[in-house]
């Protein structure tokens, strides 16, 4: 019990402490993506590194929603290991 206990609150914190670097990790990738397009059109830089960073752009998009569904899933475990339903 204790050990789901202390697996569960892990799991919480490490959620929580990525939540706060979401957004740092957005807004590199916008400007990645928007110096990419600046040295595309200046012919210094090629269509893929463009089309790499609007994937790396679409994946940090998509991190909120991870860390969400992992930060609930953290929640319910620890939940059931202390039997709240608060």
């Amino acid at each position: 019990m204790i050990g789901k206990l202390i697996v569960a609150r892990f799991a919480i914190d490490e959620n929580l402490l990525f939540e706060l670097k979401l957004y740092s990790i957005l807004k590199q990738a916008e400007e990645s993506l928007q110096l990419g397009r600046l040295r595309f059109q200046a012919r210094v830089g090629t269509q893929t590194d463009v089309i790499q960073a609007q994937t790396e752009l679409a994946r940090a998009r998509g991190n909120p929603i991870t860390t969400i569904l992992n930060y609930n899933r953290a929640l319910a475990s620890l939940r059931t290991a202390t039997a709240t339903n608060e």
